[in-house]
């Protein structure tokens, strides 16, 4: 049977498992706000989400699906986290993309 000092200590290990966690994420948002402040950030941000394969179909009719499909997931997540973190600069991005491509 476990004590109540063994159970507080858990407690308290998960606590600080949970915080630094949390730190971390916090670091990697404020990373990719700073990224994002910059047009040349978000060029990059944009070319990464495109060469993901994001944006098109990753079914090849064969296994180079499966491929596909990895590079896609990387994206997916990538695109989650920028809008979490800087909504407002993903639609900077998105305009700035769209007019560099007229």
């Amino acid at each position: 049977m476990q004590s109540k000092i063994d159970i507080a200590e858990q407690h308290g290990t998960r606590q600080r498992e949970q915080d630094v966690r949390a730190e971390k994420q916090a670091q990697r948002d404020e990373d990719l706000r700073f990224i994002m402040s910059t047009e040349i950030g978000r060029r990059f941000v944009w070319g990464l989400l495109g060469d993901s394969g994001l944006y098109q179909s990753s079914f090849t009719g064969n296994s180079t699906t499966f491929y596909n499909e990895g590079r896609r997931a990387v994206g997916t997540e990538m695109l989650a986290r920028v809008v979490a973190a800087a909504p407002e600069q993903y639609l900077d991005m998105q305009r700035e993309a769209f007019n560099a491509s007229r």
